[in-house]
């Protein structure tokens, strides 16, 4: 039973997480991959929180509703939506301007940086203290002030 909480608590966990990233409240992850050298890796939420939602919705139907062909059925499809990452990447690839829509700060900073650019500002991030990531997170309005003094001091 507790295996199962567990395993309850991180689903549920992970996919909150995953839908504050696609609503723009979370902005860490979004960030930090920008931080990579060599070819840009684009960012898309909506994979993760497909997984994670689908793997929460499938063991609340096992905890609360004993639904056990159902949560066969449920780890085939987990199963099949792992093996379309490969696929998945490759459709963000090509067409990389669609999957940047969500969430909408991370469009607008694609629209109107460059990778050097993108690549300073996760690297400035990491370097802003808790509290004022926590402000930026919560408020896009203060996020976008702080990223334009960021362009600001790297054209200047």
């Amino acid at each position: 039973m507790a295996l199962i909480l567990l395993i309850s608590f991180s689903t549920l966990f992970m996919t909150l997480r995953a839908f504050l990233i696609v609503i723009g409240t979370y902005k860490d992850p979004v960030l930090a991959s920008f931080e990579n050298y060599g070819e840009e890796q684009i960012f898309s939420p909506i994979y993760s929180l497909m997984i994670w939602g689908g793997a929460f919705f499938y063991v609340l139907l096992f905890v609360y509703f004993g639904a056990g062909l159902i949560v066969v059925l449920g780890l085939l499809l987990l199963i099949l939506g792992t093996a379309f990452k490969d696929y998945f990447q490759h459709l963000l690839h090509k067409y990389h301007t669609s999957f940047r829509v969500l969430p909408r700060w991370y469009f607008d900073l694609a629209r109107r940086t460059d990778r050097e650019e993108r690549r300073r500002i996760a690297y400035l991030w990491l370097r802003l203290p808790y509290k004022t990531r926590l402000l930026y997170n919560a408020r896009s309005e203060h996020f976008h002030k702080w990223v334009d003094l960021v362009l600001l001091s790297i054209t200047g």
